[in-house]
C-alpha cells in the first residue's frame, strides 16, 4: 500500500467491468474484487498480473502470461495488481467484477 506521509493506504478509484465480451485491458494496475457470483458453480476468472510476462530476445516478443484463480466466492479480493482479465466464468456477472486503484 502508500507509504506513510504521501499515499493514502486505501483505494481512491473503484471502476467497473461493463463487458467481457473480449479482453479488459486495463489503464492501471489494480486490485480485483469479486462481489455476487452463481454460488455452488466452479467460478473462475483469468487474469495478467503485473509483471507477469516473458520476453524473448530473438524476436522481441513480450508476451504476458495469464493466471487462473477458480472457486471464486462472493466477497473475494484477489492476491494480486492485475493489467487485464482474459475472461472469467459465465457465473462470473462483469458487474460484479471492482477494479480498486
Amino acid at each position: 500500500m502508500g507509504q506513510f506521509g504521501n499515499q493514502p493506504d486505501f483505494a481512491t478509484v473503484v471502476d467497473t467491468v461493463s463487458s467481457l465480451s473480449s479482453d479488459v485491458v486495463l489503464s492501471k494496475p489494480s486490485a480485483v474484487f469479486i462481489g455476487a457470483v452463481t454460488e455452488g458453480s466452479t467460478n473462475t476468472l483469468v487474469v495478467v498480473p503485473v509483471g507477469n510476462a516473458s520476453y524473448n530476445a530473438s524476436t522481441r516478443v513480450t508476451t504476458n502470461t495469464p493466471v487462473t484463480f477458480t472457486g471464486l466466492q462472493s466477497g473475494t479480493f484477489l492476491p494480486i495488481m492485475i493489467t487485464r482479465i482474459i475472461s472469467a466464468g459465465t457465473t462470473v456477472p462483469p458487474a460484479s467484477i471492482l477494479l480498486y486503484r
